[in-house]
């Protein structure tokens, strides 16, 4: 490879230790090339070889070389400097470092509980928004420009805040690396979410429109308003339509938060957005049959648009039903950039803010509503036809401008409602959206579009398949290939739209590109005629495209159109269409080759889309030329670079807005039922001439901008052939169409022709018509991003360890063999399934505790700053391209350094530690600080056994309550539920107790206690000879089978011990679990010998109930048994562990002394009153067992009393009718016995329903550090 820039290059020197020394030329001449080859990996490699070959065995010249390349890689002296609400970037009288913006498309994933992480990495995020780069007017002794970074704060005195400083340190960072890639400004202009990502979308938009922090209020709107305790409906005795409260709870919420952010008087008015834009998806349960496929199957939308307006603005303009409000003056008690009222009343909402908030509440509400958790949200939309209004229910907005359907115009005012779930169902994966949105979207000032998908839920199940399992192991297999290959192509899907998508981009510009050769040929009147019959042409096939796509699709462009009105307008089938391609093209080829004045020529070549065409050019022009120059680098006394791009930005606004009222003309048009070709293309023709003044308007405009345009490329043009100018990085311009296109323009010609802007799109359509947006950059930030201080970690390592060694001992190959790489966890990465604590219980489990929210929050946090630093990171490669070996992460840094260190990896620890010390709010930090700190952390491994026994049992009880109460109608439907219910409610009002195992045992223990007292027949013999002639040689059975048990186990164990390395740590906690494992599996096998007991004198006498009862225990046992000894035994948080053991060994104790009691003495119960005694007390204490801790004391004392009188009493009437009926005793024991339960379980069941008597418990995780084994 040959370099021109050899001379150059040989002029680099270094000192080094006092000597000036020459860099080697070879070196100097790669890194000088590097510049004109941005990122070329061989040059990166050849250069990193260069300085070993170069260096040899001389350690100084080595780190001098070292040296030469970082100081190079620095980026330029940059200073951060804090701007309260009242102070405006612009009042500084700076210029903008770079004036290129970083515009960022976000698309949230759908996670349920996991919404809270995608709300921290917005958090961070939010600090690239509060960033604004100029140039300093500051002399530095450093190489480069010194810059200064405005940080846009919403409180005042911020900088002095020592709390605040870990935001400020990672903001100077993140404006360094946005300094290094040369963007000054960074804005998050597109949202798009799915599922409970639309939720924190819409947060996100109501913070940016007002110019508000979108981290503590959001924060406290999941810790407080996101626990189950609370979306769980409250108790009562009505049918209810979900388990989770949507209109009633999630939506006021909602509403309530965004109310709050909106009245926030913390925020800056800078920070205010020109424009914002949302697209959220939505399932619809009841879509109207159609011949779009994504509308019948069920698939809807909303879209919101957020502009920057005044007031008075928002009070005269015409308020369209999908708009983000804004918030603009007065902000933090003084009056800040902007205009505006003065006084602002945070007490009272603006005039329309209030429904403008309430639809994008119900929206966020409709679009996270999981299926058979909420209940459907009810989305009023109807067409206005006429004039006509959509007055629904007075507590649910009218959606028609944001929702994507629309019932007809005659539908009553009642039933105009889509009844919509989560959007999720079909569509989890927002990027599509984000991608479709970032397409068309125009920026005032140069930007480069990139596209940021944020994923919680990237938890994936390692396991392998044993070959010893077959049965379950094929379940599990089809299961887990199920639900990954749903996730895989569906995010496979989405990102392939996206590549296909940039090779589109690439193809156009190689073919723009190409055109530059053939416009060598010149211009002439001739030329410009065959060019425009040319375009006519092509727009017959373009046109083709835009319309079948409109009318099969009409409801996705009405949403988010530029109309006021609203309409249902019947959607297409592609076969109604049929011979539609045929009719347009024969039609333009006729018009083609009419006269160039006749008027369908000039409706076609003159029309909204031949603006939008020419306007579209023009910009794609004006790219080009940011792209090879900056703009303050290019002079025009006329017309200011940034008032060009204004210009055309608005003349493309306004060849969209005629366009979609053209649009609205063939749908108009086509509405009549069967599909007239005909009738469409006369519709979309008509309309240039219906609006033909204001597109004369607009092309005027266009042809002074177009002036402008010339004048800017010939002075570029002329620098670029200019010789003698030190400018190689304009070379490009000259192989693109655009210098050959002024050369075209500025020719004059003997015939009198003129290339114009008119003639833009005729010329460049060849090519295709350049989009707006010449490349968008992808990137992934999702809760797999690796850690700074892994290792540091050492409960969530320590909760690895378990996970793997489980995981390892489920997989035993035969011959004993252990799949080695199950064994070697990453020690410098922490994973997602570890890390969060809302990615189990199907992404729900974040709902349980504030606590386990609020780390999901912190470590999107955590993973948003490891994100985007190397997100920046590769931008500012593009710029100045490095070598990663050089660039610092071999080198020791201070952590507690003032900025942040060079190298990735160095770079992302020292950010993660500022967020720790924001997170423990560390006043005086340190590394052992930090290091303490994040030892602390456990809440990812965590699970419900780790909240108190209370409010597991609350939770429980409540809801197989309100799952009841949700149960489906009909009149069979309902007494068959009815007759069910009764039979099995003693059954039902146990079942939360296994929340609580302690709790169950001991009440199983009890239950069959008493059963075998209040059931035992008088006078049985003992016969104890038989007796022990059963229970010897079962108990013998039963120990053998627990020692091959428990042998298996070790086995398993010992080949996971073989597998470990000596005196590692994995190895001495692996043993600690084997003796462990094996101490629970051997008190297992005990208690199910002695479970022997009752079982062998059930037989004896006869029992056949209590015999299958006990039978179920001893099976039950004997399979946790089995569990025990092969796998990994859960730690024991509690805080009172001793509690529990007492509780099961009561209930064992219980079970098995009760019966052997009796049965030793001959003792039978009276069937008289102390018979009722026994059965009122024990169903007392059964009852109060059930109800303690979740309800109140009285509702407790109450409902048991109650409970028990009321089993008595139905158990003694019972008995009484049933021996007047003459049946046998054990019958009207059983049955008595039954009824009572019956009784007692139905008081018990419904009791509760009382919402005085059910207590608010705590949802706090019990800490015990450190946790023990039990």
């Amino acid at each position: 490879m040959a370099y021109s820039t050899l001379g150059q290059a040989a002029a680099f020197h270094l000192r080094r230790d006092g000597l000036i020394v020459a860099v080697p030329p070879r070196i100097a001449e790669l890194y000088t090339c590097l510049q004109d080859n941005p990122g070329d990996p061989q040059i990166l490699s050849n250069l990193a070889t260069a300085i070993d070959s170069e260096a040899g065995v001389n350690l100084r010249l080595r780190e001098g070389l070292y040296d030469f390349v970082r100081e190079r890689q620095r980026p330029s002296p940059l200073h951060l400097q804090v701007l309260g609400p009242d102070q405006d970037p612009d009042a500084f009288k700076l210029q903008a470092a770079f004036n290129r913006t970083l515009r960022i498309a976000l698309a949230m994933r759908g996670g349920v509980s996991l919404a809270v992480w995608i709300g921290g990495c917005v958090a961070e995020l939010d600090i690239l928004r509060r960033l604004r780069i100029y140039k300093s007017d500051v002399d530095t002794d450093r190489a480069g420009e010194a810059l200064v970074a405005f940080y846009l704060s919403g409180k005042e005195g911020l900088a002095d805040d020592p709390l605040a400083a870990p935001v400020l340190r990672r903001a100077q960072a993140y404006a360094s690396l946005l300094a290094d890639a040369r963007y000054d400004k960074v804005e998050f202009d597109i949202l798009a979410g799915a599922s409970a990502g639309g939720l924190n979308c819409i947060l996100y938009s109501v913070a940016q429109m007002v110019g508000a922090a979108p981290d503590e209020t959001i924060l406290e709107t999941w810790r407080s308003d996101g626990g189950l305790q609370e979306l769980m409906r409250p108790p009562g005795r009505g049918r209810v339509k979900s388990i989770l409260q949507g209109n009633e709870y999630f939506f006021p919420s909602i509403y309530r938060a965004l109310s709050q952010i909106y009245r926030d008087d913390h925020r800056h008015q800078a920070l205010i957005p020109e424009h914002l834009t949302i697209d959220l998806a939505a399932t619809v349960l009841d879509s109207e049959p159609s011949r779009n496929p994504e509308v019948d199957e069920g698939r809807g939308s909303f879209h919101f648009e957020g502009r920057q307006s005044t007031n008075a603005e928002m009070a005269k303009a015409s308020l369209m039903g999908n708009r983000i409000p804004t918030r603009n003056g007065a902000s933090n008690g003084g009056r800040g950039p902007g205009t505006g009222d003065d006084a602002y009343d945070a007490t009272v909402l603006p005039p329309g803010v209030t429904e403008d908030l309430a639809r994008l509440a119900y929206a966020a509400r409709a679009t996270s509503s999981f299926p058979g958790a909420f209940e459907p949200a009810t989305i009023y939309s109807r067409e206005d036809k006429g004039g006509q209004r959509l007055l629904p229910r007075p507590e649910l907005p009218d959606m028609r401008h944001a929702f994507g359907s629309h019932r007809a115009a005659s539908c009553p005012a009642d039933k105009a409602m889509f009844h919509v779930v989560d959007g999720g169902v079909f569509d989890n994966i927002p990027i599509g959206r984000a991608l479709t949105a970032a397409r068309g979207r125009l920026s005032e000032r140069p930007a480069h579009r990139a596209l940021l998908y944020l994923d919680p839920d990237t938890v994936r199940d390692s396991t392998t398949v044993s070959r010893g399992e077959d049965l379950s192991q094929f379940m599990d297999a089809v299961t887990a290939s199920v639900l990954r290959l749903k996730r895989r192509e569906s995010l496979d899907s989405e990102v392939n739209d996206y590549v296909e998508y940039v090779n589109v981009l690439s193809l156009n510009l190689g073919r723009s590109e190409v055109l530059a050769a053939v416009l060598s040929d010149g211009w002439s009147k001739e030329i410009g005629v065959e060019r425009r019959r040319a375009y006519v042409r092509y727009r017959a096939t373009s046109d083709v495209d835009r319309l079948t796509q409109l009318l099969t699709r009409p409801g996705e462009w009405q949403v988010a159109s530029t109309v006021n009105g609203r309409r249902n307008f019947r959607a297409f089938g592609s076969e109604e269409l049929s011979g539609f391609d045929a009719k347009v093209m024969q039609e333009y080829l006729a018009i083609s080759r009419q006269d160039e004045h006749a008027a369908p020529f000039q409706l076609i070549t003159n029309d909204a889309q031949a603006l939008l065409d020419a306007a579209q050019c023009s910009f794609a022009w004006l790219r080009r030329m940011e792209v090879e120059s900056f703009p303050e680098n290019l002079t025009n006394t006329l017309t200011p670079f940034d008032k060009l791009r204004k210009g055309v930005y608005d003349v493309i606004n306004r060849a969209i807005t005629a366009r979609d009222k053209a649009y609205w003309a063939v749908l108009e048009g086509s509405s009549g039922g069967d599909i007239l070709h005909d009738k469409i293309i006369s519709a979309w023709l008509s309309t240039a001439e219906t609006g033909r003044l204001e597109l004369t308007r607009s092309w005027t405009d266009l042809e002074t901008h177009f002036i402008a345009l010339l004048e800017y490329s010939q002075n570029l043009t002329i620098r670029a052939e200019d010789t003698n100018r030190a400018e190689p990085e304009l070379r490009g311009w000259l192989e693109t169409p655009w210098r050959d296109l002024t050369q075209m323009a500025l020719t004059r010609r003997p015939d009198g022709s003129v290339f114009g802007v008119r003639d833009l799109a005729p010329t460049l359509a060849a090519a295709g018509i350049p989009p707006v947006v010449t490349r968008i950059r992808y990137w992934r930030i999702a809760s797999d991003e690796q850690p700074g201080s892994a290792v540091d970690y050492r409960l969530l390592k320590a909760g690895e360890n378990r996970s793997i060694v489980g995981l390892a001992l489920k997989n035993i190959q035969p011959g004993h063999q252990v799949p080695a790489h199950l064994l070697e966890p990453d020690p410098a990465n922490v994973p997602s399934r570890f890390k969060l604590a809302g990615n189990s219980m199907a992404n729900f489990s974040g709902f349980l505790s504030k606590e386990w929210r609020e780390n999901d929050w912190w470590w999107g946090r955590l993973d948003a700053a490891s994100g985007i630093s190397r997100f920046l990171e590769t931008l500012s490669t593009d710029e100045a391209p490095r070598i990663p070996e050089l660039d610092g992460d071999k080198e020791q840094f201070d952590e507690s350094a003032g900025k942040a260190p060079r190298g990735s990896q160095n770079r992302v620890s020292w950010l993660q530690d500022r967020l720790v010390e924001q997170q423990f709010k560390i006043k005086d930090p340190s590394s052992e600080s930090r290091r303490t700190a994040r030892q602390s952390v456990r809440a990812g491994v965590d699970g419900p056994s780790d909240l108190s026994a209370s409010y597991r049992l609350l939770l429980m009880s409540r809801g197989l309550r309100v799952l009841w109460r949700a149960r489906p109608g009909g009149t069979v439907t309902t007494a068959l539920g009815w007759l069910l219910h009764i039979l099995f409610v003693p059954v039902f009002v146990l079942l939360p107790a296994i929340v609580h195992p302690a709790r169950m045992a001991f009440i199983l223990g009890f239950t069959y206690a008493s059963l075998w007292v209040l059931a035992r027949p008088e006078n049985v013999g003992s016969g104890i000879q038989l007796i022990l002639l059963w229970l010897l040689p079962l108990a013998v059975l039963l120990v053998i089978m627990g020692a091959a048990t428990l042998t298996r186990g070790k086995r398993r164990w010992r080949a996971v011990l073989g597998e470990l390395p000596e005196n590692s740590t994995l190895l001495a906690e692996c043993r600690g679990y084997s003796n462990t494992a094996a101490k629970k599996a051997w008190l297992g096998q005990w208690a199910t010998v002695l479970l022997l007991v009752p079982f062998v004198l059930a037989v004896n006498q006869a029992r056949p109930r209590m015999t299958i009862v006990c039978l179920v225990f001893m099976l039950a046992l004997f399979l946790m048994t089995q569990q025990w000894a092969n796998s990994v035994p859960a730690l024991n948080h509690q805080k009172n562990p001793r509690l529990d053991q007492v509780l099961a060994a009561a209930g064992l104790v219980m079970a098995v002394g009760v019966p052997l009691v009796t049965e030793l003495t001959n003792w039978s119960l009276p069937h008289n009153w102390l018979s009722l005694i026994v059965l009122a007390g024990a169903l007392l204490v059964v009852a109060l067992a059930l109800t303690i801790g979740w309800l109140t004391v009285a509702g407790t004392l109450m409902a048991a009393l109650v409970a028990s009188a009321a089993g008595t009493l139905i158990s003694w009437i019972s008995w009484i009718v049933l021996e007047a009926l003459q049946l046998g005793l054990l019958e009207r024991t059983t049955l008595s016995l039954f009824f009572a339960f019956v009784a007692w379980g139905l008081v018990l069941w419904w009791m509760p329903e009382n919402p005085r008597m059910v207590l608010t418990c705590c949802d706090a995780v019990v800490t015990v550090p450190p946790p023990v084994n039990p």
